[in-house]
């Protein structure tokens, strides 16, 4: 619950500070004027940094907000954001799920993470062309094809070598990273054609500029990014970790789909 505690006090400052605002203004200069581009951006290549750094439903609800107030309707902006979240959910907050499985099961949690870093890549690849085929139609979906391969090939590939060559706990933080530092410098090059009907509605958006500049918008989310990749590399974690067998509880559950305690 710390986790959640944190990410939701994260998500607070970046308000209060205004850096949260200056974020939302980046986004509507620097992305194309297109819904379907921003979805994938936020909802996807942003929304899978927050659910490897916290997991638990904090990244569905930070990134679905910042869709809101960019101007989505409130339930496709929770529908696509959820639908978003099965690529990076598997490795969960810094690889929880990995961790838990592999205690549970008594299988080494490495040999868990490799399989599923080998299984999750395909999905992650096709489910950017789904999500935006399902928002706007099979059609639409193919006018913006080459953003969504460089989203979904980037993110894939990123995670299957992360999970299997370097960490798996920083599995969603990193392929994340890559996911939106790649998408991003693509969109740079290469832009949709104009296409009125997927244009975000500014007015609706209704922002005000703050003096904080967009770029610092970014301060929040990298600084969190760099804490936790160096706190997983550095194995701060470990510090005074000490195993304690609970009286009353230690091995007194027994789990029969394994038949161990």
């Amino acid at each position: 619950m710390w986790i959640v505690f944190t990410a939701i006090l994260l998500y607070n400052i970046a308000q209060r500070s205004g850096r949260f605002a200056a974020f939302r203004m980046w986004m509507i200069d620097n992305l194309p004027n297109d819904r379907r581009v921003v979805l994938v951006v936020v909802g996807f290549s942003f929304g899978a940094p927050l659910e490897g750094i916290s997991g638990f439903g904090t990244p569905v609800a930070i990134t679905s907000s910042l869709l809101i107030l960019l101007g989505f309707p409130t339930l496709e902006a929770l529908t696509f954001t959820l639908i978003f979240n099965t690529a990076p959910v598997a490795f969960g907050a810094l690889g929880v799920p990995i961790t838990v499985l592999g205690a549970v099961t008594h299988l080494p949690a490495d040999s868990l993470a490799k399989m599923v870093g080998r299984q999750l890549p395909f999905f992650a690849l096709v489910l950017p062309f789904y999500v935006i085929a399902v928002y706007a139609g099979f059609r639409n979906m193919l006018r913006v094809w080459p953003v969504l391969l460089v989203s979904g090939a980037s993110f894939a590939l990123t995670q299957f070598v992360a999970s299997n060559y370097v960490n798996y706990s920083l599995t969603d933080v990193l392929s994340s990273m890559v996911s939106l530092v790649v998408t991003i410098a693509f969109l740079r090059v290469w832009k949709p054609a104009v296409d009125p009907a997927f244009a975000v509605d500014i007015d609706r958006v209704g922002e005000v500029r703050g003096k904080i500049g967009g770029g610092q918008g970014w301060y929040p989310w990298i600084i969190v990014s760099v804490v936790v990749i160096g706190w997983t590399v550095a194995k701060i974690f470990l510090i005074g970790d000490v195993k304690i067998p609970w009286p009353g509880l230690d091995k007194a559950v027994f789990i029969t789909l394994y038949n161990t305690p």
